[in-house]
Parts: structure tokens; C-alpha cells; sequence
């Protein structure tokens, strides 16, 4: 049975999933930020959100196949596609609450010829995968939705075999997205020095977007969505509990997920590529010191 709080997620997400951003307002539309990722991550600035990711995951096992993966929060399985289309995966497990995405999913993978590979189930992978039987558990971006991320990654050390790899790509900033003063000060002050005509809001010219970032309230956040980064900044101290042999890379957000929001559209990034790249060294040096949003790690147990 769904407790209240996971009905009122997967509502959110049932309509989240018919309503498409508009594009380029988030990082992972923005052709530049993506290649920055994947340049940290790998040396290479390759196209493609994730690209790096599974990149990581594929150098652990060159030449051979995960043989039966898992994914908890898969939303419509895009992302684990693309690792049994390459080949990476043979076979996916996908656990999601929404059941519009779990549709999408389903016709997604049917179209590509990967239904027989790609398992969807709408359930609660806590309570009903209980086998210890995956040599890949993967989490890309919905980590950050748990409620408990110490369970979450003891659930996922012990679903993996021996020699099994855990990969993770999330959101590890505040949770209910409490962000830090400095990162408020950095992201306020870099909308600051921008001219007016990139304020403009990308669905309402007549509006101005804020030049200051804020903090969210936290009951409004909780009231639409109540997995939203729920515990989310204890994160990177599980996965040194759980996982102390993790190789973690932090790839930032301050600049490009703050500062950049819904701003991302009012760039021509043929024209005003230096914009961003001098936006990302900064993200880049925010990240050094500590202030990231997010990273990725992978642990062979």
C-alpha cells in the first residue's frame, strides 16, 4: 500500500510527465553544461547527459555485460535504455511509483526493441526486491527522492553479488533544497552581472526572472512534492559508510543549476558559448571548495 506522501509524489510525476519543460531552461537541455559534465567525469566533453556516467560504469566491466541490473526512481527507464541498447546491461529491473511514467516507459522500450530486457514494476523495491542476485545497482537522479538514504544504501549494497558494481548519479546539495549562503550569495551575484535582456522569463517576456535566489519554502515544496530531495545532504556521508571504497567525482551546480535556472534560455550558446564556459570554471572552482549539488560515484563491491 502507498502511504499519502508517496500518492501525492506519484501524482506529481503522473502530471510532470505529460507537461515537458520548455527547452533549454535546465542544465541537462544546455548542450555546453552537458559536455562540461562528461569532461569532468571522463576527459571528454561528449554530448549526451549521462554519457560520461555510463561511460564510468562501461570502464569497469570492459568487454562484458552487466548481466541483470536494478534501478529504484527509473521514471520512464530513458536513462537505463540506453545502457541495454549499447549493449552495457542485458537486463533491467525498474522500480517507479508514477504509473504514467511506467506507461511511457513501457511503450518507449517496446518501440526500441528492448520490452523483453526491461522490466518495469510499480512497487516498492525496498519491500518487494529482496534478492541478492544484481551484479549493477544504478541510481541516476533519484537518489535524492528517498526518504532514508542510509536504507537506501544499505538496500542497494546488499542487492549486489560479489564483485557487483553500485553507480550513482544524483542530487547530493541541501535537502528540500535549503541552499547554503555562500551558494546564494555566488548564484545572486552571478545573475547580478548579467544584462536585462537574459532575465527574461523563457515562457512570459513581459515578466523579469529574480536576479536574487532564494531559498524554496519548505512546506510549499513538501505540499507538491514530498520526496523532493528529501535527505538529500546525507548523501555523501552514507555512501562513505556504505561504500567507503567509492571513487567520487563532484561535478558541481551552484552556478549552472542555481544561477543559470530558466536563464539557460535566453543564451544563443553558438554565440555566447564564452558566457558559459566562464560560468563553469566558476561552478568548477565552487565545487573544489566544497559547494557542489552534485556527483557521481561507483563502488565495486
Amino acid at each position: 500500500m502507498m502511504t499519502s506522501s508517496i500518492q501525492t509524489a506519484a501524482a506529481y510525476w503522473n502530471e510532470r510527465s505529460l507537461t515537458p519543460l520548455p527547452p533549454r531552461v535546465r542544465w541537462w537541455q544546455s548542450p555546453i553544461v552537458v559536455r562540461h559534465i562528461n569532461r569532468l567525469l571522463t576527459g571528454t566533453p561528449a554530448l549526451g547527459a549521462h554519457t560520461g556516467f555510463h561511460e564510468l560504469i562501461q570502464r569497469k566491466r570492459p568487454g562484458s555485460v552487466f548481466r541483470k541490473a536494478v534501478s529504484v526512481g527509473c521514471g520512464t527507464g530513458v536513462k537505463e535504455a540506453g545502457l541495454v541498447a549499447a549493449g552495457i546491461v542485458a537486463e533491467f529491473h525498474l522500480y517507479e511509483i508514477s504509473a504514467e511514467r511506467i506507461r511511457q516507459g513501457r511503450q518507449q522500450a517496446e518501440a526500441k526493441g528492448l520490452a523483453n530486457r526491461m522490466l518495469f514494476h510499480e512497487a516498492d523495491a525496498f519491500a518487494q526486491c529482496l534478492d541478492v542476485d544484481f551484479d549493477l545497482v544504478y541510481w541516476n537522479n533519484s537518489l535524492h527522492h528517498m526518504p532514508d538514504v542510509n536504507l537506501a544504501l544499505d538496500w542497494s549494497r546488499g542487492r549486489l553479488q560479489e564483485g557487483g558494481l553500485f553507480a550513482m548519479d544524483d542530487f547530493v546539495g541541501p535537502s528540500r533544497f535549503q541552499w547554503s549562503e555562500r551558494s546564494l550569495r555566488y548564484a545572486t551575484d552571478f545573475r547580478n552581472a548579467l544584462p536585462p535582456e537574459y532575465l527574461r522569463h523563457p515562457t512570459d517576456p513581459q515578466r523579469a526572472l529574480s536576479r536574487e535566489v532564494r531559498r524554496p519554502s519548505v512546506e510549499k515544496l513538501m505540499a507538491i512534492d514530498p520526496s523532493e530531495a528529501a535527505d538529500s545532504d546525507r548523501i555523501l556521508a552514507a555512501l562513505q559508510r556504505v561504500f567507503p571504497e567509492a571513487e567520487t567525482c563532484m561535478t558541481g551546480g551552484v552556478i549552472y543549476h542555481l544561477g543559470l535556472n530558466d536563464v539557460l534560455a535566453n543564451i544563443d550558446e553558438d554565440k555566447e558559448a564564452s558566457l558559459l564556459h566562464t560560468a563553469l570554471l566558476l561552478d568548477k572552482a565552487l565545487a573544489e571548495q566544497g559547494e557542489t549539488h552534485y556527483a557521481v560515484a561507483l563502488a565495486t563491491v
